[in-house]
């Protein structure tokens, strides 16, 4: 796959070679100067200067490219603002052992196609010193960039939370708006005043379920994270409400495993797909709805329907968006969206709190 760079990545690529390619000769100086004298000169030959400055820019680029590469990835998967030590661990533990490898190189080349007796004891102390401050060297010139890089994303972190902090008031309004709409009151209530007339018992069911729906809204929306098995409990009653409503139109399956189910998630993140699709799909005794929860990969849970789209739905794509902005606030990995003819699933990721 052929990578493509804005200009502005260009220039900061070019003024990164350059910058690396003349600190990596100055670390040769510094060691030819320092070290130099602890080589025998009678005993071990010169590698040609030329070479062994052209090899150490080259393995010094390479291992500077490598470290930036392991900190921008480390960016995206282990946030600073989030896994302090634990991004710390990581990203020197990778700096060292990728320096360490890289740095090994040029000593590697001069030890055995240009040094005759390299296992001279005169020689080994002056490659263990060298390649003891090649690393340290390169180490710091990285940890220096990456302090940098540190300082910045600290900066734009912050500035992304206050804005998904803000943006999550504005969703969390919206969410509560939409399961306290007249259209839901009006369709649960006509629901009820049936049952009343027809079947009491039914009815104190349906109170009963519909006072736990919105109980659970209203505490649940103060809370970042809820337990899947808390969660599960509301679904079923909110499942509930509807089959009220639509009987045998809707098919609802849940097969999750109990060590699942201790894990967390975004409160009203099932109550979201689930009012989707029943929101865009056709529910009829003869066409049935039928929606699922299954566990998915290691840490992660499905959400799948058949398709049976309604011709003409206004769709926005908030309750999907507000899904995506919270689990981007819990610095977490985003849902995966996925669809073909038959179904459509959203795989969501299990939380540990």
């Amino acid at each position: 796959m052929k990578i493509k760079l804005e200009p502005k990545e260009k220039k900061e690529l070019l003024l990164r070679l350059v910058l690396v390619s003349l600190y990596s000769l100055g670390v040769l100086y510094f060691l030819q100067t320092l070290v130099k004298p602890l080589e025998n000169p009678n005993d071990t030959p010169s590698m040609d200067q030329w070479t062994l400055g052209a090899l150490y820019i080259v393995c010094f680029n390479i291992g500077s490219e490598g470290n930036l590469f392991f900190d921008r990835f480390l960016n995206k998967r282990t946030p600073w603002f989030i896994y302090g030590k634990k991004r710390l661990t990581i990203q020197l533990t990778l700096t060292f052992l990728w320096t360490a490898v890289i740095t090994a190189v040029p000593f590697t080349i001069r030890l055995v196609f240009f040094e005759r007796n390299f296992i001279d004891a005169s020689f080994s102390a002056y490659a263990v010193l060298t390649f003891f401050f090649a690393v340290l060297l390169l180490m710091m010139y990285d940890m220096w960039y990456a302090t940098i890089n540190f300082f910045v994303n600290w900066k734009a972190s912050l500035l992304e939370v206050e804005r998904l902090k803000q943006e999550k008031l504005k969703t969390e309004y919206k969410l509560l708006q939409d399961q306290l709409n007249p259209h839901f009151l009006f369709n649960s209530f006509n629901v009820l005043i049936s049952e009343i007339a027809h079947d009491p018992q039914t009815a104190i069911a349906f109170t009963r379920k519909l006072s736990q729906v919105y109980r659970y809204v209203l505490q649940s929306k103060n809370n970042d994270l809820v337990r899947l098995e808390d969660e599960l409990e509301f679904i079923n009653s909110f499942v509930y409400l509807h089959r009220m409503r639509v009987g045998e139109a809707l098919q609802f399956e849940c097969n999750i495993d109990e060590k699942s189910k201790e894990k967390y998630l975004p409160p009203l993140t099932i109550q979201i797909l689930i009012e989707n699709a029943i929101k865009h799909n056709i529910l009829t005794q003869e066409r049935q709805l039928n929606i699922r929860i299954e566990n998915a990969l290691q840490s992660q849970i499905r959400v799948v329907n058949n398709l049976q789209l309604k011709e003409a739905i206004d769709s926005t794509q908030t309750g999907l968006s507000n899904i995506k902005d919270r689990y981007s606030l819990l610095g977490s990995e985003n849902i995966i969206i996925e669809q073909n003819e038959n179904e459509f699933s959203v795989t969501i990721p299990l939380l540990e709190k």
